[in-house]
C-alpha cells in the first residue's frame, strides 16, 4: 500500500523527471536535518562519557582530637615524660611508659580507667630510661626498650614478671624503641650504633637486619624509631640522613625521605592501611624557620606527607609529642613534655571528582539553522481488535526512588546528583535518532519519486 499526499495527486508536471517544489524542499530538508541531528547526538555523548571532571584524585585523611588526658605526677592517669605507648588487642588497653621512672600503666579503653604495671623486683634492677614499648601478638607480653641499660626487656602482665631478652648483644647503644611482628619476631633499633636487629621467638641471639653507617657515641643518634606493617615489612626511623627506610620481606631497600627535617624523634608506626606516621617532639621551634610542619607527620600512599598536631600547651596541641601506636579510628601520641597523651580519629578522605578545568568558560548558545516545512500525509491507523477478555489491572508500584548500593571495591564520588543530566542526555538521543530516521525517509522518498 503506497501513501501519497493530496499535494502530489494534483500536481501534473510534463516531465515526472524534473524535480517539482516539494521534492526541491525534501532534498533540502534532509542534510539540514541530519546536520541537525549529529551536532545533538554528540552533545548527547560529550554529557554520558565521563570526562577529566569525574577524575578522581587522593586525598589525605583528616585528624580530629578525641580527648588530652593526663599532667605530671605518680598517680594512676599522671605521667613523668611518657614516650613509650602501645596498643594491646587482647585486653583492650593502651600501654603508656614513662621514660623518667619507667613506670608502665595500662589504660582500659572502655572505662578510661588506669593500672599501673607490677614493678620490678627481686633483684632486677630499676628500669633507668624507658622510652619503647610494643606488644607481643603471639604471647601477649609487653615488650620494652631501657635506653640507659642498653636493654630490652619482657613484662608478662598476668605474672608481673620481668625477664631481660638482650642476651649479651653488646651492639645496643642507647636503644630507644622496639616492635613485634605478626609472628613474634621482636625488632629494637640499637641507637647511635645506627642498625635494627631482630630476635625470633625462641632464638638465643639478635641478628642485624639493617647494617647502618653507624656512628660514634656522642654524635646524633642513627636509627631512632621501627616499626613493622602489617605484611612485615620493617620501617626504620634514620634520625641523621631525614629519611624513613622501609625493608621488604625479601631484603629490598627503599626510603621514604621525610618533608622536613628531624631533630628528636623515635616515634614511627604503621597502620593497617600502609599510612606511616612519623613523630617529632622539636618540629616546631620558632627559633628555626626551617621547622614548619606539626607535630605527627603522615605519610599515605598515594598521596604523600601531611600533619596533624600543632604545637603549644593547650589541649589538642603538644608541647614535645614523642611515641605513637594505632589501633582502629583511632592514634595515640604520647606528649612527654607535656606529661600527657592524646587521642586523636582519623577519618579517611572520600575520593571525590577534581574538574581537569577549574575555570570553564561560558559557550555561546547555538540556534540550528531553520528548515523548510515538509507536508507528509499521516499513515492510515488500522483498527484495533477490540478486546475479548479485559486486561488485568497494574499492579501497584511504589515509586519511591531506591539508591542502589555500591559494590565492594567501588569508588563513591560525591558532587550533583547526576539523574537530570542523564535524562537531558537521553532525551538529545531520542530527538537526534528520529531526526536522522526523518531525513533519511525523505531521502529515499525523493529517489523513489525522481
Amino acid at each position: 500500500m503506497s501513501i501519497t499526499s493530496p499535494a502530489r495527486a494534483s500536481a501534473s508536471p510534463a516531465d515526472p523527471s524534473a524535480p517539482t517544489p516539494t521534492r526541491k524542499r525534501a532534498r533540502a530538508a534532509a542534510p539540514r536535518l541530519a546536520a541537525f541531528a549529529i551536532p545533538t547526538l554528540m552533545a548527547a555523548a560529550a554529557v554520558l562519557v565521563p570526562t577529566g571532571a569525574q577524575a578522581a584524585a587522593p586525598v589525605a585523611p583528616t585528624y580530629t582530637c578525641q580527648t588530652t588526658e593526663g599532667s605530671l605526677g605518680s598517680a594512676p592517669g599522671q605521667f613523668d615524660y611518657p614516650k613509650g605507648i602501645a596498643y594491646d588487642a587482647p585486653r583492650d588497653v593502651l600501654w603508656v611508659l614513662d621514660s623518667n621512672t619507667g613506670r608502665l600503666q595500662s589504660r582500659d579503653m572502655a572505662t578510661g580507667a588506669y593500672t599501673e604495671a607490677t614493678p620490678p623486683e627481686g633483684g632486677w634492677p630499676t628500669i633507668a630510661q624507658a622510652l619503647g614499648v610494643a606488644v607481643d601478638p603471639l604471647t601477649d607480653d609487653v615488650i620494652v626498650a631501657d635506653s640507659e641499660r642498653d636493654a630490652v626487656i619482657r613484662y608478662v602482665p598476668e605474672t608481673g614478671q620481668w625477664s631481660d631478652l638482650t642476651n649479651g648483644y653488646a651492639g645496643f647503644d642507647h636503644v630507644p624503641s622496639v616492635a613485634v611482628a605478626a609472628d613474634g619476631t621482636i625488632y629494637a633499633a640499637t641507637g647511635y650504633t645506627g642498625d635494627v636487629v631482630s630476635l625470633a621467638p625462641g632464638a638465643s641471639s639478635w641478628t642485624v637486619v639493617y647494617d647502618g653507617p653507624g656512628t660514634d657515641v656522642g654524635a646524633e643518634m642513627g636509627t631512632v624509631g621501627v616499626a613493622v606493617s602489617a605484611d612485615g615489612s620493617v620501617y626504620v626511623l634514620d634520625r641523621p640522613a631525614a629519611e624513613v627506610h622501609v625493608i621488604s620481606t625479601d631484603g629490598t631497600v627503599s626510603d621514604l625521605e621525610l618533608p622536613y627535617p628531624i631533630r628528636d624523634a623515635s616515634g614511627i608506626t604503621v597502620d593497617l592501611v600502609g599510612r606511616v606516621y612519623v613523630v617529632d617532639e622539636k618540629l616546631q621551634q620558632p627559633s628555626d624557620p626551617e621547622l614548619t610542619g606539626d607535630s605527627v607527620n603522615v605519610y599515605t600512599p598515594g598521596v604523600g606527607w601531611s600533619s596533624f598536631g600543632p604545637r603549644g600547651t593547650a589541649d589538642c596541641t603538644f608541647v614535645g609529642a614523642w611515641g605513637v601506636t594505632t589501633f582502629g579510628d583511632t592514634v595515640a601520641v604520647t606528649d612527654a613534655s607535656g606529661h600527657r597523651i592524646e587521642l586523636w580519629t582519623v577519618t579517611p578522605a572520600a575520593v571525590v571528582p577534581v574538574p581537569t578545568d577549574p575555570t570553564p568558560v561560558p559557550t555561546e548558545p547555538t540556534t540550528p539553522a531553520p528548515t523548510d516545512p515538509v507536508t507528509t500525509a499521516p499513515a492510515p491507523v488500522e483498527p484495533a481488535p477490540a478486546e475479548t477478555t479485559p486486561a488485568a489491572a497494574p499492579a501497584a508500584v511504589d515509586a519511591t526512588p531506591v539508591a542502589a548500593a555500591p559494590r565492594d571495591g567501588a569508588l563513591a564520588f560525591t558532587g550533583t546528583d547526576s539523574a537530570p543530566i542523564a535524562g537531558g542526555a537521553a532525551a538529545l538521543v531520542g530527538l537526534g535518532l528520529v531526526l536522522t530516521a526523518v531525513a533519511a525517509v525523505r531521502r529515499r522518498r525523493t529517489r523513489g519519486q525522481q
